[in-house]
């Protein structure tokens, strides 16, 4: 029994020793390219994580707006709404989606939105 414990005490020290060593060498490299960085900028905390959702969440719109440019222009997309209801939450939705056959013949979907449907 305590060959087993001390192969597990071993192995975990292992790994904590391996991950430190790599996040060591990455934080090195990072600060050879970059100079001195915050660790409040690397460390997932509340802001940083919400910074990246809303610079992705603009990187994304403006490839849909890229993407849709074209064949708007040329009046060859096609726009669809779609109105369906979830019975186990008892809520309406309705979501619109375009489909699109962009230059090089590649067929692609988007969803533009799906909200709640009220009525009024």
């Amino acid at each position: 029994m305590m060959m087993v414990l001390e192969n597990l005490y071993k192995s975990a020290s292992d790994w904590v020793y391996i991950f430190f060593d790599f996040i060591f060498i990455e934080y090195t490299v990072l600060g050879s390219i970059y100079g001195n960085i915050d660790v409040n900028d690397i460390l997932r905390g509340r802001t940083v994580i919400s910074t990246h959702i809303q610079s992705a969440s603009r990187s994304c719109r403006q490839r849909i707006k890229d993407l849709l440019q074209e064949p708007y222009n040329s009046r060859c997309l096609s726009i669809s709404p779609d109105f369906w209801c979830d019975k186990y939450k008892q809520v309406a939705y309705l979501s619109v989606t375009v489909v699109i056959v962009d230059k090089d013949f590649k067929y692609y979907t988007i969803g533009l939105f799906c909200k709640p449907f009220q009525e009024s």
